[in-house]
């Protein structure tokens, strides 16, 4: 994790002085240097390597917003969502407890995230993305309901 932590530190360091791409090539690396080892780290630190694609995912997005460059901000919080959906898809097969968990858990804070966003933003951005995010909002919505049994 040391080569993500550089890199978003880097990344902080640049966005401070408003230089948005060092930031965001900063941020990519980052989110390059978890999904490399991914496989192998899931399964014995979930939480840090969820959490660590999501801030990477969400840095990106925070600059694209400096830039007022809201599509591609929009396509972070969905490439977010991939990573989420991959998760969930090998929920059943091998992923464990605790990944399982903090899946859920990073589902949650997407959804918080990418809705404040969507509420602020959902103005300037295209058809295709606005669409993204509904499907993913209805996805959300569905899996944090209360389950309704009939008798």
């Amino acid at each position: 994790m040391n080569d993500w932590e550089e890199h978003i530190t880097i990344g902080n360091r640049f966005f401070k002085k408003e230089d948005y791409p060092m930031a965001l090539a900063h941020y990519s690396k980052s989110l390059n240097c978890v999904m490399v080892d991914l496989p192998n780290r899931i399964q014995t630190e979930p939480e840090c390597v969820i959490k660590s694609v999501l801030i990477s995912y969400f840095n990106m997005a925070d600059t694209h917003c400096h830039q007022y460059d809201f599509e591609d901000a929009a396509l972070q919080y969905a490439g977010a969502y991939r990573f989420v959906q991959r998760l969930l898809n090998s929920c059943n097969c091998c992923l464990s407890e605790q990944a399982r968990c903090e899946t859920m858990k990073a589902c949650n804070r997407l959804h918080h995230e990418w809705s404040k966003f969507i509420s602020k933003h959902v103005q300037e951005l295209s058809e295709t993305n606005q669409e993204t995010y509904a499907h993913a909002h209805n996805m959300f919505t569905l899996m944090f309901s209360p389950t309704t049994t009939l008798h």
